[in-house]
């Protein structure tokens, strides 16, 4: 986890690497677990990326000028509708600008792809993000867990 803010000036997004599963997980997990929400399982399987995963699925990596993730975003899937599985940013670089970055970034990796639309679950706590990028809210799932209920968004392209 970075140390101090970074300089938003020599950040980039790249795509990830071979090896970086591990450290993609963990910032992952930090990221929901910041949430603090009583209602959070606390599951952290569908936050894990496996090196596997990596090699079958594109994921991007938000990275300050020392080469240190501070975001990341997935999306799988082929044809006019993807699936983003992943959108984090490390918790103290939200608020920031950071996660629009990563969104319109993503926006033109799909469109590159032939996308016609990007579907996707979401924490609760997100749904204000994804609502504010434009994302339209198509409904709510109940979840094994009691209380806990992902929502379900769309982006049209």
């Amino acid at each position: 986890m970075p140390e101090s803010m970074p300089d938003p000036t020599t950040e980039r997004i790249r795509p990830a690497r071979p090896g970086e599963a591990a450290a993609l997980t963990a910032l992952s997990i930090r990221s929901a677990a910041s949430w603090n929400d009583p209602n959070d399982p606390g599951d952290t399987e569908d936050l894990e990326i496996s090196e596997e995963t990596l090699a079958r699925e594109r994921h991007y990596v938000l990275v300050d000028g020392s080469d240190i993730p501070l975001g990341l975003y997935s999306l799988h899937g082929s044809g006019p509708e993807l699936t983003l599985s992943h959108l984090f940013l490390e918790p103290e670089v939200r608020g920031t600008g950071r996660g629009k970055l990563l969104w319109l970034h993503m926006l033109e990796t799909a469109r590159a792809g032939g996308a016609e639309r990007i579907v996707w679950g979401s924490d609760p706590n997100a749904a204000p993000f994804y609502r504010a990028m434009g994302a339209t809210h198509t409904g709510e799932v109940r979840d094994v867990f009691p209380g806990w209920r992902l929502q379900l968004f769309r982006y049209d392209l």
